[in-house]
């Protein structure tokens, strides 16, 4: 009896270890820091992984005339930014500080955007200059972040 026990035992164990070779573990990881970017007051920013995929983050740039929010995602290929503008009145004041929120969905090098302000969808092909930078400097501060071109707090 003791020996079927055994034998049993071991076929069970032998079948944990063999389905736990064959799954992956995944785990999560927050990493909060600061980035080398021009700022006149600095900028903080928090970025979610799974395993060593950078999944979003999130990046606020301070000056003294205002400041920049990204908010950035990805999934199965696509981006997902939303950008925030905010400009201050006078220096440090938020009283009467205007936002202008844009937000862009990127897929296959096509690239769309929701001007939030005017309430209208622009096409990749209309997208003017000022646009294009902050999607740009979006997919940079990307790459400094899954390069670790950071300080960590």
């Amino acid at each position: 009896m003791k020996r079927i026990l055994l034998t049993a035992y071991f076929v069970i164990v032998a079948a944990c270890l063999t389905s736990c070779r064959s799954t992956s573990v995944q785990y999560y990881n927050v990493i909060k820091g600061n980035l080398d970017v021009k700022s006149t007051e600095g900028n903080q920013f928090t970025a979610n992984f799974l395993n060593d995929e950078l999944q979003s983050y999130e990046l606020t740039i301070y000056g003294e005339m205002g400041k920049s929010e990204y908010n950035f995602f990805t999934n199965n290929g696509s981006i997902f930014l939303i950008h925030t503008n905010t400009d201050y009145p006078e220096s440090f004041t938020l009283d009467g500080a205007k936002k202008y929120t844009t937000k862009f969905v990127a897929k296959n090098d096509e690239l769309l955007i929701y001007d939030y302000e005017n309430k209208k969808i622009i096409l990749s092909s209309l997208i003017d200059d000022e646009q294009q930078r902050v999607f740009n400097n979006a997919l940079d501060f990307e790459q400094k972040i899954i390069n670790g071109e950071f300080e960590e707090d």
